[in-house]
């Protein structure tokens, strides 16, 4: 197979970048419209848009290859178009795989090559061209390296997601009791709906509200004959208890509302697998200023801690329902919190994380040309 070739040609505007993301497509055909709209985005793809148009204002030359653009063209300054367009032998200054090694087999023309990494089970081989690596968080980091070998922990560098502070500039009135859930149902939910009817018997005004779309998780799973179909048959057949309200998946406008709007957000993240390498649903809530309570899985004491109320694993359902009864209820402690994380939110800025990577590619890429 013949390998990309070096680009010797200066781009005619700012760095000439390139986004893959053809292995993306689990929430269907899109454009980076689809944050204003009724239908939800994953954390992968939120990411994506946001540094891509953030790297755009900078004076990069963004394209992104994407698996189902809804209707190419320009957005916010870059260019979106079918993945099926790429050619890797057209040459770039950065090539990104935004979470896929396989378009590595097909050796990208570029100086400098990154494989972004947002999940945990990157298929990287021997042979790949791959100079950086970008995990979350340092938990991320360890994680991919120890499932890999062909990845090597000298060459990864901690890029972490962003949240968007605009989108909860503006207060909401809270809704007394109420409590979201907006993460990936395998993770955890099944203990929340678990305990719900003692949280109820205790604070009879509790409501909680789930927003995530569960049935295509639901019907990937639910023959499995595993621990996780398990608890999604859980999930699926206590959904309607009372104070209990499936939202499915919303925009990302109306998402922040609800979290303004709730008093608190749980999360008692059990993954079946380790797999939470950052969570941009806690970020979210930290910048809404709604009081988040956490487990100690995966990377949450890492990034977390010192914002969150934490609880160690394994799940106990005495000191989870006493924890949340107790932030229902003590003000105090609420504001606390709620103080807690709207200070550590903003370090987590689109513009910040937006500046690192600009940083990091600047710096690397002189290196490769040096």
């Amino acid at each position: 197979m013949r390998r990309g070739r070096k680009s010797s040609k200066k781009p005619e505007l700012g760095i000439k970048l390139a986004i893959w993301a053809g292995q993306l497509g689990y929430w269907g055909a899109f454009t980076p419209g689809i944050l204003n709209e009724g239908r939800m985005l994953g954390g992968a793809e939120t990411a994506m848009i946001y540094v891509s148009k953030g790297l755009a204002r900078l004076g990069y030359n963004v394209t992104v290859f994407y698996s189902h653009v809804d209707k190419p063209g320009v957005y916010d300054g870059v260019k979106w178009v079918s993945a099926k367009q790429y050619n890797p032998h057209e040459c770039y200054d950065v090539f990104i795989s935004w979470d896929g090694a396989d378009i590595f087999n097909y050796y990208p023309c570029a100086h400098l090559k990154i494989l972004e990494l947002q999940c945990n089970h990157p298929k990287v081989k021997p042979q790949h061209e791959i100079d950086w690596y970008t995990p979350k968080s340092e938990w991320h980091k360890g994680r991919i390296c120890q499932y890999n070998e062909n990845i090597l922990p000298e060459h990864c560098y901690i890029m972490p997601n962003g949240v968007d502070l605009a989108r909860y500039a503006k207060r909401e009135k809270r809704i007394p009791g109420r409590i979201v859930w907006c993460s990936s149902p395998d993770r955890g939910l099944h203990h929340l709906l678990r305990m719900w009817p003692r949280i109820r018997e205790q604070v009879p005004e509790a409501t909680l509200h789930i927003f995530y779309e569960f049935e295509k998780n639901f019907e990937g799973r639910k023959w499995a004959m595993d621990y996780a179909a398990q608890n999604m048959w859980f999930i699926k057949t206590h959904l309607n208890q009372p104070g209990v309200t499936f939202r499915g998946g919303v925009g990302q406008k109306t998402l922040a509302r609800e979290q303004m709007q709730a008093q608190l957000l749980v999360y008692p993240c059990d993954p079946p697998i380790p797999s939470e390498g950052f969570c941009i649903t806690i970020l979210e809530c930290l910048a809404a200023g709604t009081p988040t309570i956490i487990s100690d899985a995966d990377c949450l004491p890492e990034l977390w801690s010192q914002a969150a109320a934490m609880l160690p694993l394994p799940i106990n359902d005495d000191e989870w329902v006493a924890t949340i009864v107790q932030f229902l209820r003590d003000e105090k402690l609420w504001k606390e919190y709620s103080r807690k994380g709207l200070k550590l939110a903003p370090t987590y800025s689109w513009e910040r994380v937006v500046r690192r990577w600009d940083a990091f590619i600047r710096e690397k890429l002189a290196e490769k040309k040096a």
